[in-house]
């Protein structure tokens, strides 16, 4: 959401989506660029953040959560035997479901 649509929303107005909009997109030509897009969306998230004192999508804090899963749970599964099954098994529930996507979007090509 850009700070703009977060600034509508906040203040009661509403977003129109319409289907009958048309609108093109541009990708970026190599990695290099699209990495560097998306580094400079995160690097800005954080002022926008901090300009409207919160944070605007609960999207944003997955990633967060995610490393702090794997920092905690890497740490507790040393202690407790059921913190480590616990762990491991939803890393690889992560790791399967990942993999099972992948596998979809796989381009099936004709056998010769």
């Amino acid at each position: 959401m850009t700070s703009f649509n977060y600034r509508l929303l906040k203040n009661g107005f509403k977003i129109f989506l319409s289907k009958s909009i048309i609108s093109n997109y541009y990708v970026r030509s190599s990695f290099d660029k699209l990495f560097k897009q998306y580094y400079q969306y995160g690097f800005w998230k954080v002022y926008v953040n901090m300009k409207h004192k919160s944070i605007t999508t609960l999207r944003q804090t997955i990633p967060f959560l995610f490393v702090a899963f794997l920092a905690i749970g890497a740490v507790l599964s040393f202690i407790n035997l059921i913190f480590a099954i616990t762990f491991f098994a939803i890393i690889l529930f992560y790791f399967l479901l990942g993999l099972s996507f992948s596998i979809k979007t796989l381009p099936i090509s004709p056998s010769i």
